[in-house]
């Protein structure tokens, strides 16, 4: 695999085309942070103005610290024994990684709920109205949709299935325009190929006459957030997905997923409504995602008798997940030859990373503190190395700021292999003598 360089969708030549490449990059693009800014590593103050939208959800959290250790393990335990964690060097950031979709460079369509209207042409300046009208049109490998703010589809309990087929070099984009936030308030059923969904706020939790339906493959309910279902080489990035009764994200029969960079916290509302449902599909990535405060898992990848084969997961940030009394930890696994990698798992009400069977894999180079249950539990079937157990030391957790401070032993101790060579705030990595574990890399 070569190294992975971020795309993101091209802006059209219309009447501000000579400032396109600017608007866009500050938009969309998952531009480079300035050097000191140790706000901009939290999805409440992002580097750039719309790669992670801003939320008003603050929750408060704190945890003791201990002393730093590495850990080696071929056997399920919460106790482990010390080692060394290897530092690595920037030569070959990403190497492990899968490339990223490539920019959407076709014909734009622009929608606006205030003042746009269906029966318009689509153009900048007279957008369409609805999102689904405008998908309608998009389906040309290439397309990409602009959305202005608004709410769309409040109060819509039905569903829309995007069954469009963008290709490998021409992916179709369903975008927020930069600058904006616009808030998708309907069940979006991503069931195509090559299809990207980028920048927005998913909120769907204020609809009670959606059925609730159990979490399986079939049908995961009405109150999730996402659902990419049957979805080939599909991209979710930088979204916000948060409030659903149930889980924030599922992920079912979807080859080649990417979730990068989006934030995910505080869904659902029973045992079973997670962050993430990874459910079933091969060779997906998720990376660069802060999921926190959630109901249950921050991440399941396991799905009864379905389960991912060969997903990654690296560079992620997962804290804070589960409800007392009902349990919760930051990862379950059960999918087969996992790759789990360079992720802070801290601060969940059961433990770090559990297992379960059948499940298999490697665990390796990740910071798991303050689990209250502890750090692993049931992996006897992955092999554990380089995992770290000390404080990552965040900038201001109760604020929301995931940033590490100088000291924290999850600062240049990545596997530079598997480090996205950007983080979620679009800061380069490496900024030390090697990639951070974790979503944010100190600088």
């Amino acid at each position: 695999m070569s190294a992975r360089r971020r795309s993101v969708p091209t802006r059209p030549l219309l009447l501000f085309s000579l400032f396109a490449p600017l608007l866009f990059f500050l938009g969309i693009a998952a531009a480079p942070g300035s050097a000191g800014n140790g706000n901009c590593h939290s999805p409440k103050h992002p580097c750039t103005t719309s790669t992670t939208p801003t939320s008003t959800t603050s929750t408060s959290t704190t945890s003791t610290s201990t002393t730093s250790t590495s850990t080696t393990s071929t056997t399920s335990t919460t106790s482990t024994t010390s080692t060394t964690s290897t530092t690595t060097t920037a030569t070959s950031v990403g190497s492990s990684l899968p490339a990223p979709l490539p920019a959407s460079s076709g014909t734009a369509y622009y929608v606006d709920g205030t003042t746009g209207s269906d029966a318009n042409p689509g153009t900048a300046a007279a957008p369409f109205k609805t999102i689904e009208y405008a998908l309608g049109h998009a389906t040309a490998s290439g397309s990409i949709v602009y959305v202005r703010s608004g709410t769309y589809g409040s109060g819509s309990t039905s569903e829309y299935i995007w069954t469009a087929k963008g290709t490998a070099t021409a992916p179709i984009t369903l975008a927020a325009y930069p600058g904006d936030k616009p808030v998708l308030a309907k069940l979006y059923q991503l069931a195509g190929s090559y299809l990207r969904l980028t920048g927005f706020k998913i909120v769907r939790n204020s609809y009670p006459t959606d059925s609730r339906f159990g979490q399986s493959g079939s049908n995961p309910g009405g109150n999730v957030g996402l659902w990419v279902n049957g979805c080939s080489s599909c991209e979710v990035d930088h979204n916000e997905i948060t409030g659903q009764t149930q889980t924030g994200l599922f992920i079912s029969g979807s080859d080649n997923v990417q979730v990068l960079s989006n934030w995910i916290h505080a869904n659902g509302t029973t045992h079973d409504d997670h962050g993430v449902y990874f459910c079933s599909g091969s060779n997906g990535l998720l990376a660069d995602n802060v999921v926190d405060h959630n109901y249950d898992f921050g991440i399941q990848l396991y799905c009864g008798t379905t389960y991912p084969i060969n997903p990654i997961l690296t560079d992620n940030t997962i804290v804070y997940n589960g409800t007392a009394g009902s349990g919760g930890s930051g990862m379950v696994l059960e999918a087969q030859n996992a790759t789990v990698v360079d992720n802070v798992v801290a601060f969940n009400v059961e433990y770090g990373i559990r297992g379960w069977t059948p499940g298999s894999g490697t665990v390796a180079n990740n910071d798991v503190y303050g689990n209250a249950a502890g750090a692993f539990y049931d992996l006897g079937s992955y092999t554990l190395t380089g995992n770290l157990l000390g404080n990552p030391m965040f900038v201001d957790a109760a604020a929301g700021n995931f940033g590490l401070q100088s000291g924290s032993p999850a600062v240049d101790s990545a596997s530079s292999p598997y480090s996205d060579p950007v983080d979620k705030s679009g800061v380069s990595r490496p900024q030390g003598s090697g990639p951070d574990i974790g979503s944010y890399e100190s600088h």
